[in-house]
């Protein structure tokens, strides 16, 4: 989950708080599993994920990250298709660990800052 969670930040340059939570999970606000969506079921080449709302936009309005194919030795499509492949479409936040708790900007923040 932290490998992916590291690409979606790197690769596709949302907010923290868009995908972490801050304060519990609430599906108006934080990326669900279900904002995500890959371009084929079979090898995938990009990943969708619908945001909510964005900072950057006026109003606050909902928005489309594409996360494409890498060249290099990480690859941000494989990264996410094989957490999503562990995950499972149950509903709830998109980074969560296997016994159910979603990813906290602290749990991220330390994690990045011990490596």
């Amino acid at each position: 989950m932290l490998l992916a969670a590291y690409c979606l930040g790197f690769y596709g340059f949302p907010q923290a708080g868009e995908f972490t939570t801050l304060r519990p999970f609430d599906p108006s606000t934080h990326v669900a599993v279900s904002d995500v969506q890959a371009d084929t079921l079979v090898n995938p080449t990009c990943f969708k994920i619908r945001i909510k709302y964005s900072k950057t936009k006026p109003f606050r309005m909902a928005c489309d990250i594409y996360v494409g194919c890498g060249s290099g030795s990480i690859c941000p499509v494989a990264a996410i298709g094989n957490f999503l492949a562990l995950r499972g479409a149950a509903t709830g936040p998109l980074c969560r660990y296997a016994d159910g708790r979603p990813l906290s900007w602290e749990q991220l923040s330390s994690s990045v800052q011990s490596i």
